[in-house]
Order: C-alpha cells, then sequence, then structure tokens
C-alpha cells in the first residue's frame, strides 16, 4: 500500500507539473500571437498609406496662413510662439515682405481681451567680421514650423 501511495503521489507532482507548463507556454504562445497580429496590421496599414499617398496629397500652402509684420500695435496676433503661461509671445517674419528682419517679430503683449505688438521687431541679427555687416538685406532667411 505505501508503495501505491508513493507512485500516486509522485504521479500528481508530475501531472501538476505538466499543467503548470501547459498553462505557462499557452500564456507565451498567446503573447506571441498577439504580437504578430499586431505587428502584421501595422506593417499592412503602412502599406496601405503609402500606396494611397500621393505627392500632393498635403499641401501645407493651402492650410498655413502666414503672419504679415504688425502694422500697427493694435493687429491680432495670429502665429506667435509663447511660453506656457508667458504674457508675451514672438511670431516669425514673413520671408517675402521683409528683407530688414532677420529675427524675431514682437513681442506680443497678452492683455485680457485685445493684445498688442511693442515693436515690430525688437530682436534682430546682425552678423559682423570685422565691423562689417555681413546681412545686407538683399538676402532671404527661411523660417518655418509647424503648426
Amino acid at each position: 500500500m505505501l508503495l501505491v501511495n508513493y507512485y500516486l503521489l509522485k504521479f500528481t507532482n508530475i501531472k501538476n507539473y505538466l499543467i503548470k507548463l501547459s498553462s505557462s507556454d499557452m500564456q507565451y504562445n498567446l503573447k506571441l500571437l498577439m504580437f504578430m497580429i499586431l505587428v502584421a496590421t501595422t506593417l499592412r496599414n503602412n502599406i496601405q498609406a503609402e500606396k494611397y499617398q500621393k505627392s500632393s496629397f498635403i499641401s501645407l500652402g493651402t492650410h498655413y496662413s502666414s503672419l504679415d509684420s504688425p502694422k500697427d500695435a493694435s493687429d491680432s496676433a495670429q502665429n506667435i510662439f509663447t511660453d506656457l503661461g508667458a504674457w508675451f509671445g514672438f511670431a516669425l517674419p514673413d520671408n517675402d515682405k521683409l528683407n530688414d528682419i532677420f529675427g524675431f517679430i514682437g513681442p506680443y503683449l497678452m492683455h485680457y481681451k485685445y493684445g498688442a505688438w511693442l515693436s515690430q521687431s525688437i530682436v534682430n541679427l546682425d552678423l559682423k567680421i570685422n565691423s562689417q555687416s555681413i546681412i545686407i538685406g538683399e538676402e532671404k532667411s527661411i523660417n518655418s514650423y509647424f503648426d
């Protein structure tokens, strides 16, 4: 009888080990299957996006309204850069209209209802070599940022 109990106990231990092993293998296989489905779906969506994408599909020129330089202090601010919680902001100049500004437009002072431009350009870039200015006004600067 003792020998039978010993073999039953041994069999129960082996059975429990196999059950634990199979559940962990199933979890691993399930994780692997989910990962493969996720990768396949992502790759499929990327391939479809590239297939239907055209070079003129997204035209930023139609959606971008460039900021004209403020003509006076009461012009409204359209695209200004501010810090979180700041009471003032700066803007980029329009490249085609202003050849003499090589810096930022502003600052734009934000008030309760209406803001005001403090100046047309309070911060300008002036590069000099041996006291001679490099920027003459005929060169173009390129300003770009994402909306």
